[in-house]
């Protein structure tokens, strides 16, 4: 069982310890009425709240590592080292022709004590095809859907609430009449979770994910020109199924 350790602190003086055990004299003797310090219950009190403060001091001195031994001893263990993950935005500069920023390249953020240098885990492909329009077609009639310009955007069911065989999701860009193949030859599309979706949710130690089984079959076509009412299928090269809070599918046009 992973344990996130803190170390306790004892940072209770005798005055805040004494003050305590006066208080509680009335709950449990509400005959003791004399609170002066000629009572000998009081310095009685007086006595145990000085070997309290003594007590709890030699506590406060306990080095780490005998509460990770302790620990131990129970069962616990501390979490293994692992990786911080950050969220990188990159914004496209729509008069330049798409590009693909490689696996593993690097880029620094500035922290305590210097910078933290992170490598992105997979390609992306940046596109200056500005969203335009967004339409759902469910139920036999076509929704329009605002396209999202500032975060947080408005959530919608990109394929209605009860997704059946023809419905359909629309994306649609403005074109630039300065770049001639505004998409790269191979595509990549990931679709994530919100967080909110999993947030709260009971975790078990030792149980082992499993990955989700998609409740669609999703087909990716494209309109090649404007003027043409016929879609086109995009050739499927790589595709991958639900795993944890994403899915995402590699596309070839």
């Amino acid at each position: 069982m992973p344990l996130e350790l803190k170390a306790p602190t004892f940072d209770r003086g005798f005055e805040d310890i004494y003050r305590e055990l006066r208080a509680r004299i009335p709950r449990y003797n509400p005959a003791w009425t004399n609170f002066n310090d000629s009572d000998p219950g009081i310095t009685l009190l007086q006595l145990f709240s000085w070997l309290a403060e003594m007590s709890l001091h030699r506590m406060g001195q306990v080095p780490r590592n005998n509460y990770l031994k302790f620990a131990e001893l129970l069962g616990l263990q501390l979490r293994p080292a692992r990786p911080a993950l950050v969220q990188l935005t990159f914004t496209p500069k729509t008069a330049e022709p798409p590009s693909t920023i490689p696996a593993r390249s690097r880029y620094s953020a500035q922290a305590e004590g210097g910078s933290v240098v992170f490598e992105t885990t997979q390609d992306l492909d940046v596109i200056g095809a500005v969203l335009a329009a967004m339409v759902v077609y469910a139920d036999g009639a076509p929704v329009n859907i605002e396209p999202p310009t500032v975060p947080p955007a408005t959530p919608f069911y990109p394929l209605g609430r009860n997704p059946q065989a023809g419905d359909a999701l629309y994306l649609g860009f403005k074109p630039n009449a300065n770049i001639a193949r505004p998409f790269p030859g191979k595509m990549r599309f990931l679709a994530l979770r919100p967080a909110a979706d999993t947030k709260g949710l009971p975790q078990r130690a030792g149980e082992q994910k499993r990955d989700l089984v998609p409740p669609v079959d999703l087909v990716w076509e494209y309109r090649p020109k404007k003027d043409q009412d016929a879609w086109e299928r995009l050739d499927v090269f790589a595709d991958g199924t639900f795993r944890g809070r994403s899915r995402q599918g590699a596309r070839a046009r």
